[in-house]
């Protein structure tokens, strides 16, 4: 009887109140400039999948660093960072992961400057950038160092 009585008396349901469509958004702005400065800095080269995938140029949104990384040497890497003409060679620690590329940037003898994982995944490390670095993506090619 308790559930009759409610049914008989429930209101009927009401739609909630449409709010109006908001008005269309534009946006005005200018490219200035031709292309893309990396590309037309570092332009695709002639080189095969096995160097693409050792040497190349490397950059780092969230920094804002932009560096050339050239592994094609077993024994030494190299880097260069972007706006320096110093090369700085590093030393390949192999581990079943990894390899982690170590030099002494801060006077200590053993820092840690690059990890390249399994995957192929780059990071930079440097103080202030934690445990994991700062990730590196390949967007050009580059002559070797």
């Amino acid at each position: 009887m308790l559930f009759w009585l409610a049914a008989g008396c429930a209101a009927a349901p009401h739609a909630p109140p449409q709010a109006a469509a908001p008005p269309p958004v534009t946006v005005d702005f200018e490219i200035h400039g031709e292309g893309d400065p990396v590309a037309a800095a570092y332009p695709a080269r002639e080189q095969s999948p096995e160097v693409k995938l050792r040497l190349g140029h490397y950059s780092s949104g969230r920094l804002g660093v932009g560096l050339v990384i050239d592994r094609t040497n077993e024994k030494i890497a190299k880097v260069r960072f972007d706006g320096t003409g110093q090369t700085i060679k590093l030393e390949p620690q192999y581990y079943w992961h990894r390899t982690e590329y170590w030099k002494a940037l801060t006077g200590a003898p053993n820092d840690k400057l690059l990890v390249v994982d399994h995957t192929g995944h780059v990071a930079l490390h440097m103080e202030g950038l934690g445990d994991h670095g700062a990730s590196l993506y390949r967007d050009g090619d580059a002559d070797p160092l």
